[in-house]
């Protein structure tokens, strides 16, 4: 084994073994400039750990449309537009309601890729459940 030690050990950026790495200076309202560092890479992963529990709690009231559309990802937005479509073909008398929500996410939704598949659902369905 060739290798030294301080060849195996992994490599910290400058400034990020003191608990991040510095950012630009911020000029503060009075004009005097603040210097700003960014949080260490173990810390934003302890957060994420945080809010992967938060999102497990959270996915009933996703799936029910209670929560803001821009938390959904766009594979999810798509699988519930895909939900909304079919649950009109099948029983449009019953689900008549849902026609307001798929304009909705047409109309309002911060995604133009969504907004886009959500109106071109809209006109599928529209085609199909009109005589």
């Amino acid at each position: 084994q060739d290798t030294q030690s301080y060849e195996r050990r992994p490599r910290a950026a400058k400034g990020e073994a003191a608990g991040g790495r510095e950012l630009l200076p911020v000029r503060q309202e009075n004009g005097a400039w603040q210097a700003r560092q960014a949080e260490s890479v173990p810390a934003r992963r302890k957060k994420r750990r945080g809010q992967g529990k938060l999102n497990e709690a959270s996915s009933a009231e996703k799936e029910s449309g209670d929560s803001p559309a821009e938390e959904l990802s766009f594979a999810q937005k798509r699988a519930a537009i895909a939900k909304l479509s079919a649950s009109l073909i099948r029983s449009p008398h019953k689900n008549i309601g849902l026609l307001q929500q798929l304009l909705e996410l047409a109309r309002r939704d911060a995604s133009p890729a969504a907004q886009r598949l959500a109106a071109l659902s809209l006109v599928a369905v529209l085609r199909d459940i009109l005589p």
